[in-house]
């Protein structure tokens, strides 16, 4: 008996020791999913045929989806996917939302795909489980980790397919959406559903100001505020060509009475000679509006101010980028792909011309 009653004690030692609560008190971190969507946008109007297209790609069941919406930078992507990303979420992607701006990645410094890969694992899986995960393997880590669960992968301002690939799960209930300025992202074994966002029309132009800068709707505009006062935010939307970040920004200014009307808001953009972007006040929109361009491009638009005319030809625009004929056609393909600059005929002579738009 003192055998067992000495064994009894000896045990109860070692069950209330630290090292044994440790080992069975306490498990493992349960791996799990992020919800990291931010929330949508306030003030976001129609969209209606592109968050049908949306509605549809997701309603396959066939393989994953590759959803890419595209259109030039300003046009309203970023709060396109974010506002029916929240809309779904619950239904549709209950396991989890995957957000990754690749703009912002740069801004920090730029990160290799791969490492931006890792840190989303890292979140997701705890660091440990892939501190020693070669490169070339994290995508089939991330792959089995997220394997027929229904999430949503939001990768905005994407520059090619190789940036979205690492992050396609293999499950027929997820969804990719990524956002990009580029309208020639194609991939050869994933079928790619293109969404193309064009500018707003004049209704849904009015209809966003006055939400941002009155908290009206545009119906309730015509009866609350003075005719000739409708007429100057007409004039004012002239000059934001239809672009929802340059309606939100003049807007702002006149809900935030920097200025008094919108006569005085269009007196300022005529004053910036009949251009949005080049009023004082809209230098964060111009910036904005630019991050998603590489620094020669970003240079070369800014360029096109030397131009008397809005239309020139390759050599004319060589000579005002001080490079070659082929340099300038580079360049005006990748501005091309933006939507900064039409084109009457494919990039083929130095004699092309080229309209800025």
């Amino acid at each position: 008996m003192a055998v067992v009653s000495a064994s009894n004690e000896a045990i109860g030692l070692f069950v209330n020791s630290p090292v044994f609560q440790v080992n069975v008190g306490q498990g493992a971190a349960v791996a799990s999913l992020p919800r990291e969507l931010p929330p949508a946008c306030a003030h976001f109007v129609d969209r209606s045929a592109e968050r049908g297209l949306l509605e549809d790609a997701c309603a396959d069941s066939a393989s994953t989806k590759v959803v890419v919406v595209d259109g030039i930078p300003g046009v309203g992507k970023s709060a396109l996917v974010k506002k029916w990303g929240n809309e779904k979420r619950i239904d549709h992607f209950s396991d989890g939302q995957i957000y990754l701006d690749f703009a912002a990645s740069e801004e920090g410094g730029a990160s290799p795909v791969a490492d931006m890969l890792r840190s989303k694992l890292s979140q997701m899986i705890g660091p440990d489980a892939v501190s020693r995960t070669r490169p070339s393997d994290l995508p089939a880590q991330y792959r089995s980790f997220t394997c027929d669960k229904s999430i949503l992968v939001v990768l905005e301002n994407v520059s090619s397919y190789a940036e979205i690939e690492p992050f396609v799960p293999n499950s027929p209930s997820s969804l990719v959406l990524a956002t990009s300025s580029r309208t020639d992202i194609d991939s050869l074994e994933t079928e790619i559903t293109h969404v193309s966002l064009g500018e707003l029309d004049v209704d849904d132009s009015l209809d966003l100001f006055v939400r941002v800068a009155y908290g009206l709707s545009g119906e309730e505009v015509q009866q609350v505020l003075p005719h000739d006062e409708v007429e100057e935010i007409h004039s004012v939307l002239e000059h934001c060509l239809g672009l929802p970040l340059a309606i939100r920004a003049c807007a702002s200014i006149l809900r935030r009475k920097r200025v008094s009307s919108a006569k005085e808001l269009h007196r300022k953009l005529m004053r910036s000679e009949q251009d949005v972007f080049r009023c004082r006040e809209m230098d964060e929109v111009w910036r904005e509006c630019c991050k998603a361009l590489d620094p020669r491009c970003l240079d070369a638009a800014l360029g096109f101010a030397a131009l008397p005319v809005p239309t020139a030809s390759l050599g004319t625009l060589a000579a005002i980028w001080g490079t070659d004929p082929s340099g300038a056609r580079s360049i005006v393909e990748e501005l091309h792909c933006f939507g900064f600059v039409s084109l009457d005929s494919p990039v083929a002579s130095e004699m092309l011309p080229c309209r800025v738009r």
